[in-house]
């Protein structure tokens, strides 16, 4: 009986043993997991989100009826860039506009769209307040240069506003600020 008693607290101290390190990895794997789920939610160079992200938080955008403003920035000639100066320098160019629309209108409106697209969804935002971000964010763009002569990146852009009541309503707004 004795053998039986000291066999079942061995076992049991296993048991508490094991069940102390797979709570321990348990959690790890969460931290990991999180982690995981944010970098694939941004892009890597820029820091902005990504159009998997865009993906997730559409249908939320869309049918909140919530007033948005949609604005779509493309870099002009952004090929030229890296055929004169690089990819290096057209990361750089990249990497700098993602920062301006980070500072401009945070990590929650600001998505990278495409190689060299952007794109913004503020919600509820008065007009007066997006239309002072975009005049900031535009003189931060103008300001920006490339190469040893300073050549400045070019870009376009336009936004529009409404209120999307479905998923259509927004992708129509996405085509009228392009």
């Amino acid at each position: 009986v004795a053998v039986v008693g000291i066999f079942v607290c061995v076992l049991k101290s296993d048991e508490d043993r094991a069940l102390a390190d797979a709570t321990a990895m348990a959690a790890l794997l969460r931290e990991d997991n999180l982690l995981l789920q944010e970098a694939s939610l941004s892009d890597v160079l820029t820091g902005l989100r990504n159009r998997f992200a865009l993906r997730r938080d559409y249908s939320g955008y869309a049918e909140s009826g919530a007033s948005l403003h949609v604005m779509m920035v493309d870099l002009d000639n952004f090929k030229g860039i890296n055929d004169a100066y690089g990819h290096e320098t057209g990361d750089l160019v990249l990497k700098d506009v993602g920062s301006i629309l980070l500072g401009t209108f945070g990590p929650e409106c600001s998505y990278r769209y495409g190689g060299d697209e952007f794109l913004v969804i503020a919600s509820d935002w008065t007009d007066d307040e997006f239309d002072a971000a975009c005049k900031r964010m535009r003189g931060q763009m103008e300001s920006l240069s490339i190469g040893a002569d300073g050549e400045s990146v070019l870009f376009s852009g336009g936004y529009v506003c409404g209120s999307p009541r479905l998923p259509a309503d927004l992708r129509l707004l996405m085509r009228q600020a392009d």
